[in-house]
């Protein structure tokens, strides 16, 4: 039981840093867009 919990962790901690990371690129992708409207007027 011991080994599946701790799989079981890895994954939680897995899936936080996915999530993570996607808000990450999600606000650079955001960023970039405001520049480049900015840039274009």
């Amino acid at each position: 039981m011991h080994f599946i919990k701790g799989i079981s962790n890895q994954t939680n901690i897995i899936g936080l840093n996915a999530s993570i990371e996607a808000a990450r690129v999600g606000k650079a992708e955001g960023d970039s867009q405001l520049f480049l409207a900015k840039s274009e007027n």
